[in-house]
């Protein structure tokens, strides 16, 4: 992703630090050349690659990768033994699927980018929906979200 080779086995043994991994999962469209060359690497730490080809030809290829993630995801979320999910993600289209694991299945959810991918427009959304939601059931959810995040969006 923007032509960043994260140290992968270092990531691991860090969120082996925190959680107790059961699964690690890649997800992509490994056409793509930079992609494709990842795969060594990948297969370091997992044998788990999800090739996501698109489908159709030309103008009407269509990329499935985020479907299919959220189709993993949903599905796994009915596992007692999963307790966390972590995406790795630079844009807003898991912001649904979070806000299912936390509220509906109880699980924690931390999501990691790349600097400068992860959208501002998903901090507002979440934010929205903590502030709707806050609303609706008369709980200040918004005061759990760190000063420094609401700095950033200017909700301070």
């Amino acid at each position: 992703m923007y032509q960043i080779h994260p140290n992968l086995k270092s990531w691991l043994a860090d969120m082996k630090e925190k959680y107790n991994i059961l699964d690690v999962t890649f997800f992509a469209d490994f056409s793509n050349q930079h992609l494709a060359n990842e795969i060594p690497r990948i297969r370091e730490i997992t044998n788990n690659i999800i090739f996501t080809a698109p489908t159709g030809t030309g103008a009407h290829k269509k990329d499935f990768t985020d479907f299919i993630m959220l189709d993993h995801i949903y599905q796994r979320s009915f596992q007692d033994d999963l307790d966390a999910f972590i995406l790795f993600t630079g844009d807003g289209h898991f912001s649904s699927v979070v806000s299912y694991l936390v509220n509906k299945r109880h699980k924690t959810v931390e999501i990691f980018g790349i600097d400068g991918a992860i959208r501002k427009i998903t901090m507002l959304l979440s934010l929205m929906f903590l502030v709707l939601l806050d609303t609706a059931v008369h709980i200040n959810l918004v005061a759990f979200i760190p000063a420094e995040i609401l700095a950033v969006v200017g909700l301070e």
